[in-house]
């Protein structure tokens, strides 16, 4: 989805929850920037490492922003992670979180919170439709247009 060396940040719920706890503990306040990873993430090597996590034999097709917007994608909705570079929130992934990492936040490592979303995923009611991620009809959609027009 769009650029493949655009940063992508989120943070798992547990890292979040066990900080917020170590804050609580320690009666410390302020404002601060929570989400991860703690390095520069890209969005080739988070799909290349759900990949990996999930022993998937997936191929990437990377389609611009300029394509997924007139097939009317909806950004971070449909493709979460993905915002478009001329998006008002385009630096969305690219939060500095210095200040929360230096009073405590730390990641667990990338495969694991892979891994523990895919036992999730498997555990849910599957009749009920996520509220976020394209139904795979739609997928198949994007990428064939998507294809198309690489073609031409």
């Amino acid at each position: 989805a769009g650029g493949a060396e655009r940063p992508v940040q989120f943070i798992d719920a547990r890292d979040l929850a066990e900080w917020i706890i170590l804050m609580a503990e320690r009666l410390e306040i302020g404002i601060f920037n929570t989400t991860g990873p703690e390095y520069l993430l890209t969005m080739e090597e988070f799909l290349y490492a759900c990949n990996d996590a999930t022993g998937g034999g997936a191929r990437f097709v990377w389609l611009d922003d300029d394509t997924l917007e007139r097939l009317d994608v909806k950004p971070w909705v449909d493709l979460p992670l993905w915002i478009p570079e001329d998006h008002e929130m385009k630096n969305f992934c690219s939060i500095n979180c210095e200040k929360a990492i230096e009073a405590g936040l730390i990641f667990r490592p990338l495969l694991n919170t892979i891994r523990d979303t895919m036992k999730w995923d498997a555990t849910r009611n599957h009749r009920e439709p996520l509220k976020a991620g394209l139904p795979l009809e739609r997928e198949r959609e994007i990428l064939a247009v998507g294809m198309a027009d690489r073609r031409n």
